[in-house]
């Protein structure tokens, strides 16, 4: 993904401002962490 702040708002528009940011979605997935987000949900 070359520019994360743009799908995301492209994608997620009304959740854009809850998102983490790249380097900390990047963080946490090779953290272990659980990334939560509309990723798996119905809006």
């Amino acid at each position: 993904m070359e520019d994360w702040a743009k799908h995301v708002n492209d994608v997620w528009k009304d959740q854009a401002t809850s998102l983490p940011d790249q380097v900390a979605f990047e963080e946490a997935i090779e953290g272990g962490a659980v990334v939560y987000g509309p990723f798996g949900s119905y809006t």
